[in-house]
C-alpha cells in the first residue's frame, strides 16, 4: 500500500466521511469520449433514503459490534442519517471551495474544468441534496 493523500489518512467524522462517499456515487471522472467538462454526474445513482437506511443499519452494527436493525433503531438509524445528510452538504461546499483554489494553479489532466465542477458542487450544497 502507498500512502498518496496524506491531507485525507486521519480521522475524521464519520457522518462526513460516509456523506461524501454518498456524493461520489453520482460522479464520473472518466467520462468516454473525455470530453469538457472532464466529468459527468448522474443524480440517479444517490442512494435513496431506504438505501442509506441499510447501508446505516449495516455500518452501525459493524461499529457498534451489535445488531443495529432498523426495526429497533428506527430513531438512531434515522439521527445518523440525517447527520450525513448535512455533512454531504458541507462535502459539496468543500470541494466547490477547494475547486475555486486549485483552478488559479493551472491546467491539469485534460484541462478539468474546475470552475464548471465548483459551481455544480456549490449548486448541490444550496439545493440542500445531491439528488
Amino acid at each position: 500500500m502507498r500512502l498518496i493523500d496524506f491531507e485525507y489518512s486521519n480521522f475524521n467524522i464519520q457522518c462526513s466521511d460516509i456523506g461524501n462517499f454518498f456524493n461520489e456515487f453520482i460522479m464520473d471522472y472518466l467520462p468516454q469520449p473525455p470530453v469538457a467538462p472532464y466529468f459527468n454526474v448522474d443524480k440517479e445513482k444517490y442512494l435513496s433514503i431506504d438505501q442509506q437506511r441499510v447501508f446505516v443499519s449495516i455500518y452501525l452494527s459493524e461499529y457498534l459490534e451489535r445488531p443495529v436493525m432498523e426495526s429497533n433503531s428506527s430513531e438512531l438509524i434515522g439521527e445518523f442519517v440525517d447527520s450525513i445528510d448535512l455533512f454531504s452538504r458541507l462535502s459539496h461546499m468543500t470541494w466547490g471551495l477547494w475547486s475555486i483554489i486549485r483552478a488559479s494553479q493551472g491546467e491539469t489532466f485534460d484541462s478539468f474544468d474546475f470552475i464548471t465542477y465548483a459551481q455544480f458542487r456549490f449548486d448541490c450544497y444550496f439545493d440542500g441534496n445531491s439528488t
